[in-house]
């Protein structure tokens, strides 16, 4: 029981040290395609191009790992042109979220969810971050605890 209660007390810490470090959202600018990618309710990919798409989503991911997060974008619009995964919304997310762009990272990560990404409590973590960099508070803490019931553990990041 002692233990819980030390895990309890760590994740508020935690809690409470992100809040500190948030940052002002920077409104998104408009864009269509990215919206219409967002859109849970579009169907915008053609399935039949699943290889171009693995391929656009490996450079995406190069650029990420560059600190290149405007191109990375780009390149994960085209990706989601051919295709549609839970992967690939959950750096997309990632992706937007380094653009400061946290509505539309949120947006991401539970696309990534409900495209059935196979490790949905770091989703849910990102989407506590992204929350937390937006100042709501109580929607952060609200995703913590849905990573933790899911298996995140890496409470130290």
């Amino acid at each position: 029981m002692q233990k819980k209660t030390y895990f309890l007390i760590f994740l508020l810490a935690t809690f409470i040290y992100s809040l500190n470090f948030c940052s002002k959202s920077n409104t998104p600018q408009k864009d269509k395609t990215l919206e219409k990618i967002l859109s849970k309710y579009v169907k915008f990919a053609n399935t039949k191009d699943k290889q171009k798409a693995k391929e656009l989503a490996k450079q995406a991911l190069n650029l990420h790992k560059q600190k290149k997060f405007n191109k990375a974008l780009a390149k994960w619009v085209q990706a989601f042109k051919s295709h549609v995964s839970g992967m690939m919304y959950y750096e997309l997310g990632n992706t937007l979220f380094n653009l400061k762009k946290f509505k539309n990272a949120i947006k991401a990560y539970d696309l990534a969810i409900d495209y059935n990404y196979n490790k949905p409590e770091l989703a849910y973590y990102n989407t506590a971050c992204a929350y937390s960099n937006s100042h709501n508070a109580e929607k952060s803490k609200e995703y913590v605890l849905k990573a933790i019931e899911k298996g995140y553990t890496a409470l130290y990041y």
